[in-house]
């Protein structure tokens, strides 16, 4: 039902088709065509935008990215957190202030309740949706919000309390943080039964991040054992990733260093790398945070 009157919102009211749609003259270029696969269809896209449309689709404030009216490529909202409920950067979008707000995710996890961290999920998704609709209609077909929680799960287990973001995890436990952030993704993002459509691109953050503090004063520093990566860090990842089929990972602003090795930003360390693309063979897309 939900659906159905989010379909004949945007037709009562939306100006401009949706980008593919048949009666948009982007329908017949490749990056439209959905028998293609998605890298076939991102390089069309990429090769079509300009330097400037590229630039301004990743720099902030968050909604800069006006879209690309030649292509009937919309605009795009970045940061929406669904961790406990909705909300968006700076309250770039109206609607948003009415979507409910639920208990953070340190006290969902301590519920326990697999089943009402998936219900909490579901609401946030269907709400993420319906105010989807309402901007996209409000704005002429103009401006899409990006369904993509890019602020998901996080799947670090946290073991300091003076670490300032303890509330955003589902705590210290890997098997517990694992099995939550695994209901919470599937049920944001919904996934058809062949992958193809998700009712949210789900992001699960922060690879690697400062969740827990072997020394707070270093800041922007993460220094691990191996033993201590595997043990503890390594086990919700791989299975929000793999069991939970999170679309997306961000990779942390921290740089990490492994048994005493260099300390190297998150985003470009091999060891991360090699354990996200080769021992667990994740093929989903990463982005940086911020």
């Amino acid at each position: 039902m939900l659906g159905l009157l989010s379909l004949l919102f945007i037709k009562a009211f939306a100006q401009r088709p949706l980008t593919c749609s048949p009666d948009c003259p982007s329908h017949a270029l490749p990056f439209c065509n959905f028998s293609l696969s998605i890298n076939d269809r991102v390089t069309d896209l990429l090769q079509r935008m300009s330097l400037e449309d590229k630039i301004t689709a990743f720099q902030q404030p968050a909604n800069r990215f006006v879209g690309i009216p030649a292509l009937n490529v919309k605009s795009f909202a970045w940061d929406a957190t669904c961790i406990h409920g909705l909300s968006t950067f700076n309250g770039i979008l109206d609607p948003h202030r009415v979507s409910t707000v639920f208990a953070h995710a340190i006290a969902q996890a301590a519920t326990w309740d697999l089943d009402l961290i998936s219900r909490v999920s579901t609401a946030t998704q269907k709400e993420l949706r319906s105010i989807n609709v309402e901007n996209y209609a409000a704005t002429g077909g103009d401006k899409w919000m990006g369904t993509s929680c890019d602020g998901g799960a996080l799947a670090n287990t946290v073991h300091d309390p003076r670490y300032g973001r303890a509330s955003e995890t589902f705590g210290e436990d890997p098997y517990l943080a694992s099995e939550m952030a695994i209901s919470m993704t599937r049920a944001l993002q919904n996934s058809s039964s062949d992958g193809r459509w998700v009712a949210i691109s789900t992001v699960i953050r922060h690879f690697l991040g400062f969740h827990y503090a072997n020394d707070l004063s270093s800041g922007g520093e993460e220094s691990v054992t191996s033993h201590f990566f595997e043990d503890q860090q390594a086990i919700p990842y791989r299975r929000a990733l793999v069991e939970g089929g999170a679309e997306g990972l961000m990779c942390a602003m921290s740089s990490f260093s492994i048994d005493g090795g260099p300390q190297i930003p998150s985003c470009l360390h091999p060891y991360l790398w090699e354990k996200l693309r080769v021992d667990w063979g994740y093929t989903g897309f990463v982005q940086t945070d911020w």
